[in-house]
């Protein structure tokens, strides 16, 4: 019943104009009548929104405020109405709308962060902790600013509207349709147009941004969950790997991970997408990955004991388990996370933040060129350290990549 209330009482403040033209112009009623009709629909709202408690435990939504508001409001404007036999009460509930979310907007250039900032992080959770954050923040604050200034504007114009038949000179009726075409139309379009021109600039802005998230700091949220990562090559089709793939597989080769003995394990390099699962299931497990160019097997060996792990059967025969747990992700000290790179038969131990670190100045000064380049990226070195390099640069980055060597090429011709 609230949900229906509420629903109405959005369309009664958006047609709010329209009734009063229609009651008050075109079929004369007495203003203490309409005022009386406007009196009732504001306590009605008032009691609905204020009649019942919140269960203990269960969190206020941040939004109860809106219906409330405008609730008092319509009931305040009928009692003035009723009282005062003055339409220009009526009038003036328009202004006080834009007065009161020219305020709240504005409020939140102080008492942070931002409205459109809130509104963001509300529809993509992967801003917060991302690199562009500061950026979309500071564009944020512009078209908050940008808003404020519109309904100061849009404020100022419904009062010369409500007052319009004393500025003018103008006869009552002809008053009242000025406002009301203004109120209930005008302001409305240009509202929609606003809103569809920041839409447009939008898309523009977020385009020209970096949105890195390294592997040690990623979360279920860090991309959208049909976000493509990655392109399998085989049998001469590209099989498209996404955000979910990625979560899916490395939660089943986490748990494969955690419950073997062993600490060391073969990386398989011939395929970009079960590398990087494999890689981030073992860093995420705490387990040592050895990058080995000389072993291109298709499946996980754990060294010295023998044991075997083949990825992609361990990966179909459970992704449908429902006991996995896609949204929480192990934290990963990216200082104590160790890789062996074996090359020539020499073998060296760096860590995930060593490379992490020099990705890092790479997205600053060269990130924004590789995003705009909106191309998958072939990962084609034969090199352990840049093989994960740049591995780890087009994860970061959200680049989709794939891996076809000049074999591959040839097997697939």
């Amino acid at each position: 019943m609230k949900k229906f209330l509420r629903a109405l009482l959005y369309v009664v403040a958006v047609l709010y104009p329209i009734f009063v033209f229609t009651f008050l112009v075109i079929l004369k009623s007495p203003v203490k009548i309409f005022s009386l009709c406007v009196m009732i629909f504001g306590m009605t709202f008032f009691l609905a929104f204020t009649g019942s408690k919140k269960k203990d435990g269960q969190k206020k939504s941040a939004m109860d405020w809106r219906p409330l508001v405008s609730s008092i409001l319509l009931l305040g404007t009928g009692l003035l109405c009723f009282f005062t036999n003055q339409i220009l009460f009526l009038k003036l509930y328009s202004v006080a709308i834009s007065l009161i979310l020219m305020f709240v907007f504005g409020s939140t250039l102080i008492f942070k962060p931002n409205m459109i900032f809130r509104f963001a992080t509300l529809s993509d959770k992967s801003i917060i902790g991302s690199s562009s954050e500061k950026d979309v923040y500071r564009y944020c604050r512009n078209v908050t600013i940008i808003w404020c200034a519109f309904f100061l504007t849009n404020g100022t114009i419904s009062t010369i509207t409500a007052f319009s038949e004393e500025i003018f000179k103008i006869d009552s009726d002809t008053a009242n349709t000025i406002w009301s075409i203004y109120n209930g139309g005008v302001s409305y379009l240009l509202l929609g147009l606003l809103f569809l021109i920041e839409i447009r600039v939008r898309k523009h802005v977020y385009k020209r941004l970096v949105t890195a998230f390294p592997l040690s700091t990623y979360k279920s949220y860090s991309r959208p969950h049909e976000k493509i990562m990655c392109y399998t090559m085989g049998n001469k089709k590209k099989t498209k790997k996404t955000w979910t793939d990625f979560l899916t597989e490395t939660a089943i080769l986490r748990k494969t991970f955690s419950d073997s003995q062993d600490e060391k394990f073969f990386v398989p390099t011939n395929d970009a997408w079960t590398f990087i699962v494999t890689f981030t299931a073992l860093v995420q497990s705490k387990k040592t990955p050895e990058i080995n160019f000389n072993y291109t097997e298709d499946f996980v060996k754990a060294e010295d004991s023998g044991n075997k792990i083949d990825v992609q059967e361990t990966v179909d025969s459970n992704k449908k388990n429902p006991e996995l747990d896609l949204e929480n992700i192990p934290e990963i000290d990216a200082e104590k996370s160790f890789i062996v790179l074996t090359a020539n038969e020499k073998s060296e131990t760096k860590t995930l933040k060593d490379f992490e670190e020099k990705i890092n100045l790479e997205v600053e000064s060269n990130g924004k060129q590789i995003v705009r380049e909106k191309r998958p990226f072939n990962i084609a070195t034969d090199s352990p350290e840049q093989f994960l390099e740049r591995m780890l640069l087009m994860f970061t980055l959200g680049i989709e990549f794939y891996r076809q060597t000049e074999k591959q090429k040839m097997d697939d011709k």
